[in-house]
């Protein structure tokens, strides 16, 4: 057995603990791994793109960590006027799984939390939901 096959098992717990800590959906670490080494799954990784994939999401949780962002904000955004939405009645489904249903299919890249989104998506994502707020207001006041 190789190093690298022996490193094997702990690459594969490393990326599994960091996609826990990073607190990412199954869907939404398929979408990362598939972006970052062309892989939906860690097993069928090579040890440099599990080597990559882990520097990479050590370095989100590093950054989401040691500042704010303004990622950070927009998704606070978004779940605030998602449950303003909700307690408005405007909403099917107002639970957070509605949210990431709700960001998935608006959303380019395939993310469906929304503090992974590109800042460009993000920003779009905020204006559809003060558009669905404003016309359920004017729907409600006519």
């Amino acid at each position: 057995m190789s190093a690298t096959q022996a490193k094997r098992p702990n690459d594969l717990a490393r990326i599994h603990i960091l996609q826990k800590q990073l607190g990412l959906s199954q869907d939404d670490a398929s979408a990362l791994k598939l972006a970052i080494t062309g892989k939906a799954s860690s097993a069928d990784m090579s040890y440099e793109q599990r080597a990559k994939l882990a520097a990479h999401m050590q370095n989100l949780l590093n950054k989401r960590s040691s500042k704010p962002s303004n990622v950070s904000w927009q998704a606070e955004k978004i779940t605030q006027l998602w449950q303003q939405l909700g307690a408005a009645g405007a909403l099917r489904d107002p639970s957070t799984q509605g949210l990431r249903a709700f960001v998935k299919a608006r959303s380019a890249s395939g993310v469906s939390a929304p503090q992974f989104l590109p800042n460009a998506e993000a920003r779009m994502i905020i204006e559809a939901l003060k558009a669905m707020l404003a016309r359920h207001q004017s729907k409600v006041a006519a």
